[in-house]
């Protein structure tokens, strides 16, 4: 029998009380809207580079 996938899933909360949570907040959803609207993309795309830098300095 095959396993149902489920997608893992990490919240990010932004706080809108914090002037720095609000401009990165506002950034992420720019840079968002340049790549057509797909968040999760857009995250995982930052983190696979961080991902590969961090491998290459090991």
């Amino acid at each position: 029998m095959k396993e149902e996938y489920k997608p893992k899933i990490i919240q990010v909360s932004f706080k809108t009380t914090d002037i720095e949570d609000k401009l990165l907040y506002n950034w992420v959803l720019e840079k968002v809207r340049d790549v057509g609207g797909n968040k999760s993309a857009y995250i995982k795309s930052l983190l696979r580079k961080e991902m590969k830098k961090e491998l290459e300095e090991n």
